[in-house]
């Protein structure tokens, strides 16, 4: 099977991360080798891929780290809350539960 070199370029993101099947890869790896137009793009996209790649990683490191004790932080203020909750509702729960049973003795 001979791939176009539009194809080629549509399939080169799955080519560069490894996500196409091994038939696509030979196939992009092939094509890649012929031809040159299709090479050289395909070195200009891996160079910026590998630019962003480390750009973003650099950026969203500290980003994540601090999403993630904002979620945590989060996470513990509604465990806090629901247990509260759970206490109050129990108190008011044995509150009205003794007072129906003195109400019942006085009668």
């Amino acid at each position: 099977m001979s791939l176009s070199c539009d194809v080629v370029m549509d399939l080169v993101a799955l080519y560069q991360d490894g996500l196409a099947s091994p038939n696509t890869q030979k196939e992009v790896a092939a094509h890649l080798w012929h031809c040159k137009k299709c090479r050289m793009q395909y070195k200009q996209y891996r160079k910026y891929y590998q630019a962003v790649s480390k750009k973003n990683h650099t950026i969203l490191q500290p980003n994540m780290e601090q999403n993630f004790c904002m979620l945590a932080k989060k996470m513990r203020r509604r465990r806090i809350v629901t247990f509260l909750g759970v206490v109050v509702y129990m108190v008011i729960s044995c509150s009205m539960f003794i007072l129906l049973l003195c109400q019942r003795k006085r009668v």
